[in-house]
């Protein structure tokens, strides 16, 4: 398990904030990465996402953009799913519609057959909003993949000033929290032009709590 003094200290101190009585209101924690002499250029954009050791969401609801199998098997697992011929359907009301959509769910499945057939305008919709669509395979177990999403951040440079995006919760330990930031930014950093002079500050924050600097 990754370790660091000054994580660790950040760590304990949002750990210190009291947490809600219930277990489905406990809080999301989100770590901001401040730049610096960092002027991205088009192919200095990037996005992706990575696989952590700790799960980061406590409850993950799941929409499920699928061709026949895909939606027989989500509403077996009780998940929401649209139908191919639905969501693709042109309408007036499309940026309404889209917006609803990606505004309801915290992230989203497709058929890797349906992929290429969504529209150029819908695939910007999902990434201006982090929540680029995950591939779903008949391979593989819809159950497995949503699994999978529990352990996974999805993130995106778009701005030359700052990159947000959730590592974790209130639920997990202090060790677990700190393993989760670690492997995060040992993984980011290095895709700066710079690598970490390209790094103000790091700080790790509740939604609407404070902020506490990590480096």
């Amino acid at each position: 398990m990754a370790f660091n003094p000054g994580v660790y200290e950040a760590v304990n101190k949002l750990m210190a904030i009291p947490k809600p009585k219930y277990p489905h209101k406990y809080k999301n924690v989100e770590l901001h990465v401040k730049l610096k002499n960092y002027t991205p250029d088009k192919h200095a954009y990037f996005h992706g996402s990575i696989r952590l050791n700790h799960p980061i969401h406590t409850k993950c609801n799941v929409c499920v953009l699928g061709d026949e199998l895909h939606c027989a098997e989500a509403i077996e697992n009780g998940l929401h799913c649209i139908k191919a011929n639905t969501i693709f359907k042109p309408r007036k009301t499309f940026e309404y519609y889209m917006k609803k959509i990606i505004m309801t769910y915290d992230a989203f499945l497709i058929s890797d057959s349906l992929c290429a057939q969504m529209p150029s305008k819908m695939a910007l919709h999902f990434f201006r909003a982090n929540k680029i669509p995950q591939q779903l395979s008949h391979d593989k177990p819809m159950k497995q993949k949503i699994e999978e999403l529990k352990y996974t951040i999805d993130f995106k440079l778009i701005d030359s000033r700052k990159l947000c995006f959730v590592i974790g919760n209130l639920r997990l330990t202090p060790e677990e929290l700190n393993d989760n930031i670690i492997t995060a930014i040992r993984f980011l950093v290095p895709l700066l032009k710079d690598k970490w002079n390209n790094v103000k500050n790091v700080y790790i924050k509740t939604p609407k709590g404070e902020p506490h600097l990590v480096f």
